[in-house]
């Protein structure tokens, strides 16, 4: 339940004979769920519906081994947490992150703070390096707030069967 990398950063493995090279390891690529449709579809030759715009990006030249930096869209998090942090849960104040190559920012809930760090350079995000980078912060910021605004108020009723209670 937090942003920090200990919280998203998770493994992804993959297989495929005679297209992947086994035993391989990657720590540089990022790779999110939300790229794993745009990926499928392009594997399978499969064209995404005229009109949706997928909030992921095909990985198919990560996965053959392009090396980092592929990704050429930002990465969003968000997850209510409180503000100030709990003294019992000190790296959970977290409610946004986000992820434009090797940057990454994390803000609480009104954006009063934000911290910044090179993720490539300090996976474990020890070193906040917001105060030596304000131009990357408030390009951070900006796409933090785009997104922001591209959030619905509630869940549509049409993400819901007819098995399960409808929210509205």
């Amino acid at each position: 339940a937090s942003l920090f990398e200990g919280g998203i950063g998770v493994p992804f493995i993959a297989r495929w004979p005679g297209k992947l090279e086994a035993g391989k390891i990657d720590n540089a690529s990022l790779m999110s769920a939300v790229d794993l449709l745009p990926t499928f579809c392009e594997l399978a030759n499969v064209e995404l519906p005229s009109g949706y715009k997928p909030d992921g990006i095909s990985q198919v030249e990560t996965l053959l081994g392009k090396e980092y930096p592929s990704r050429t869209k930002p990465l969003f998090w968000k997850y209510d947490s409180p503000w100030p942090a709990n003294k019992n849960k000190p790296d959970h104040w977290v409610t946004y992150a986000v992820v434009d190559k090797n940057w990454k920012l994390v803000a609480n809930k009104d954006l009063s703070h934000v911290e910044l760090y090179d993720i490539v350079a300090d996976v474990y995000e020890k070193n906040n390096i917001e105060a030596q980078n304000a131009d990357v912060v408030n390009g951070l910021i900006s796409q933090l707030k785009e997104y922001q605004e591209s959030l619905p108020e509630k869940p549509s009723s049409k993400l819901f069967s007819d098995l399960r209670q409808n929210p509205e």
